[in-house]
């Protein structure tokens, strides 16, 4: 008879964190995304990817290290890739993220056959060893559980604190939550809203990544097709379960770790049948999901940012007004414009000066001869002709009372 003490103990809670491990940090690589204002379904993809990848490196180098090193980097690629097709290109992000599942389900496959000639497993390889830390393995209830590990265990635990701080205790974070919520206003104090999201959905892409080295390189130490199990999904849910915040995404990773766990120690027990036990941590999804989700306020409305460019100002043209028009046109037919002298020459300058030498009585330094009609003399009539004053009646009168007052 299998007594509850079975079923949970301290291994159960150690094996919890340790299954809990490759969904905080694909929930950890979400946040970061969805914070920036993009959604990324891509998440599964980029895991599937990591784990193989990883395993791949570590075959034929003998070394996981580079098989985790290469993981991220490949996590990168794709996220650099889902980054593209969304902010550069501006396409839809559901159908991106969805196009990368189905590229790392096809290739992972592909390469398998080539490289192992099985598209099912691959061979064993060597993984990272479990690490114990003195000091904490010691506590009592506490040391069992989290005392010794592999070191993706003590990474996710490292990188959920450092990304709190990141976003919310460093001028970066702040950038990062202002282009998620609202790009333009970001853009007008100087943020460049298409790097930062660029920079997110890398981040996002590396750790979803190392996520997937955890299952290849820390758990099974083999890559198998299929193997993430829609833990890249799973992941998205804990993300918004925990509200977009790291440490929310840390403890509901740890629920849905605690199913894995659950579900497994119940199938090695046989206490109930594996279809049922299999599906615990899908229906405790379902289950969240359906709670949480009408609760949880977005930190962005996933929108893709245009910027918008200045428009270059038209030169207007000056309209004159009707009646101007007109009397410029009348005063073009009716006044007589006299045509400009033409500016004097050397050779004209020359000239006067020659008959200025010859005849120094000259009254004049200009070419032209001197004006014959003498002016009218105070008190006299206007020598000029009726024509004439009818046709400048002003002038004559401001001629004729200029002289009477010098008289």
């Amino acid at each position: 008879m299998v007594e509850l003490i079975d079923v949970i103990n301290i291994g159960l809670f150690a094996a919890a964190l340790r299954m809990a491990t490759p969904i905080a940090l694909a929930s950890l690589g979400g946040i970061f995304s969805e914070r920036a204002g993009i959604t990324n379904i891509g998440l599964e993809g980029m895991m599937l990817m990591g784990a193989f990848s990883g395993v791949a490196i570590s075959f034929f180098t003998g070394d996981p290290w580079l098989g985790v090193i290469a993981a991220v980097l490949v996590g990168a690629l794709l996220g650099l890739l889902h980054a593209v097709l969304v902010v550069r290109f501006v396409g839809n992000q559901i159908v991106s993220g969805v196009g990368i599942n189905i590229l790392a389900m096809g290739f992972t496959a592909f390469m398998s056959q080539v490289f192992w000639g099985s598209r099912g497993a691959s061979e064993s390889v060597q993984g990272l060893r479990e690490v114990s830390i003195p000091l904490l393995r010691d506590i009592p209830l506490i040391g069992p559980v989290i005392g010794t590990h592999t070191p993706f265990v003590y990474l996710m635990l490292i990188i959920t604190i450092l990304s709190h701080v990141l976003l919310f205790r460093t001028p970066f974070g702040l950038r990062i939550r202002a282009v998620g919520e609202h790009p333009a206003a970001a853009d007008s104090a100087g943020v460049n809203v298409f790097r930062t999201k660029y920079l997110c959905v890398v981040l996002s892409g590396m750790l979803a990544g190392l996520g997937g080295a955890f299952l290849s390189l820390g758990h099974l130490n083999l890559f198998a097709w299929g193997m993430t199990g829609g833990r890249g999904f799973i992941a998205m849910a804990a993300m918004i379960f925990g509200k977009w915040m790291p440490f929310g995404a840390f403890w509901a990773s740890l629920l849905f770790g605690f199913s894995d766990a659950l579900q497994m120690r119940l199938q090695s027990l046989g206490l109930m049948p594996p279809q049922i036990i299999l599906a615990i941590p899908y229906v405790l999804t379902i289950a969240v999901l359906a709670g949480a989700v009408g609760r949880a306020n977005p930190p962005s409305d996933y929108k893709p940012y245009v910027k918008e460019r200045p428009r270059r100002a038209r030169p207007r043209l000056v309209r004159l007004p009707r009646r101007l028009l007109s009397s410029v046109k009348r005063l073009r037919s009716t006044t007589h414009m006299a045509p400009a002298l033409a500016p004097p020459t050397i050779a004209s300058l020359r000239r006067q000066l020659a008959s200025i030498s010859s005849s120094p009585a000259s009254p004049s330094l200009l070419s032209h001869p001197p004006p014959t009609t003498p002016l009218p003399s105070p008190g006299k009539a206007n020598p000029r002709t009726p024509a004439l004053q009818a046709q400048f009646p002003r002038a004559e009168s401001a001629t004729t009372n200029h002289h009477h007052k010098r008289t």
